[in-house]
C-alpha cells in the first residue's frame, strides 16, 4: 500500500464550514478569555485568534433578497452570547474549586447553572445563526 499519510501535525489550518452563530460564539468566548487569562503569552494567542476570526465575521456578506449586504449581528444578541459565555466561565471554575466535594450542593448547583446556561447559548447562536440562510451544519441538541 503506497501513499501518503496526512497527520494534523502535518497541517498548519484547518478549514471548516460553521453556522454565523459558532463564529460570534467563539468569538465572545475569546473576548472572555481575554479578560480571565493573565499569561501573557496565552494572550497572544487569544489576541491573534480573536482578530483572525473578527477580520472574517467583518468581511462575511450575504444575499438579503435585493443585494449583497454586510451581516449584521444584533448587539443585543451579541451581548447575550457573551454575558453567557462569561458566566460560563465563572461557574465552571466555581465548579472546578469544589469538583472534589462531588455530592456536596454547591457542586449540584454549579452543574444545574452549567446545563442552564448552555440551554441558553444554543438558543442565542441559532436566533443569530437565522440572520443568514445558512447551509453550514448546525448544532443539534437532544436530552435523556
Amino acid at each position: 500500500m503506497s501513499g501518503t499519510i496526512t497527520t494534523l501535525s502535518n497541517l498548519s489550518k484547518i478549514t471548516i464550514e460553521i453556522t454565523l452563530g459558532e463564529l460570534v460564539d467563539r468569538i465572545t468566548i475569546l473576548e472572555v478569555k481575554r479578560e480571565n487569562i493573565k499569561d501573557m503569552d496565552k494572550l497572544r494567542h487569544v489576541e491573534k485568534d480573536l482578530g483572525s476570526l473578527s477580520l472574517i465575521l467583518g468581511s462575511i456578506r450575504y444575499y438579503d433578497g435585493c443585494r449583497m449586504a454586510h451581516v449584521e449581528v444584533p448587539d443585543q444578541l451579541r451581548h447575550e452570547l457573551y454575558d453567557i459565555n462569561s458566566d460560563l466561565w465563572d461557574t465552571l471554575d466555581a465548579q472546578r474549586k469544589i469538583a472534589y466535594d462531588v455530592t456536596g450542593q454547591k457542586f449540584i448547583d454549579c452543574s444545574m447553572r452549567v446545563f442552564e446556561l448552555n440551554d441558553r447559548r444554543f438558543e442565542v447562536k441559532s436566533q443569530i445563526s437565522a440572520i443568514v440562510d445558512s447551509t453550514a451544519p448546525t448544532e443539534q441538541k437532544e436530552y435523556v
